[in-house]
């Protein structure tokens, strides 16, 4: 339906086609775009390294749980100096 609704706006022949061409190539990006949004890995493997990340998280938590805090090195006991 585009091309005859141009040339109902424009009325030069050249001017309906650029601006036909224009749409078109415009719907076609936004559908390669969507193609790639849908499955943006195709059908190789997720290269990240999840289970690490898992772990590290996991990490993080029983640290976060045992109460260690970053400030506990400030008060550490002074070290026994032999002069």
């Amino acid at each position: 339906y585009f091309p005859f609704l141009f040339f109902a706006y424009v009325n030069d022949t050249t001017m309906g086609c650029i601006m036909n061409f224009i749409t078109v190539l415009c719907l076609h990006g936004l559908h390669e775009v969507a193609i790639e949004l849908e499955d943006p890995f195709c059908r190789e493997p997720n290269n990240l390294p999840l289970t690490t990340f898992q772990a590290q998280f996991n990490e993080a938590l029983l640290t976060t749980w045992a109460g260690f805090h970053p400030d506990s090195f400030l008060n550490l006991p002074p070290e026994d100096s032999c002069d």
